[in-house]
């Protein structure tokens, strides 16, 4: 089980969520309608708790201009 919250670009505000990933899984998280809301349109921060220690996450970006950027976790 991991915990991710998230953040967005106003101060103090943050939503979490819990989820359950399979051993050896994976877990796509996809801007529903409540993660819209929350960002108002605008780029969102997530921190991943979890008790094991062999999570990890990689993120991209697709903009419609056609730039795609990415990140790791570490």
């Amino acid at each position: 089980e991991i915990r991710i919250s998230f953040y967005n670009n106003k101060e103090g505000q943050s939503l979490s969520k819990n989820y359950k990933i399979p051993p050896n899984g994976q877990l796509r998280l996809e801007i529903d309608e409540e993660l819209n809301k929350f960002s108002e349109g605008s780029p969102i921060w997530v921190y991943v708790n979890s008790k094991n220690p062999f999570v990890k996450a990689w993120y991209f970006d697709f903009n419609k201009s056609g730039i795609v950027g990415g990140d790791h976790s570490f």
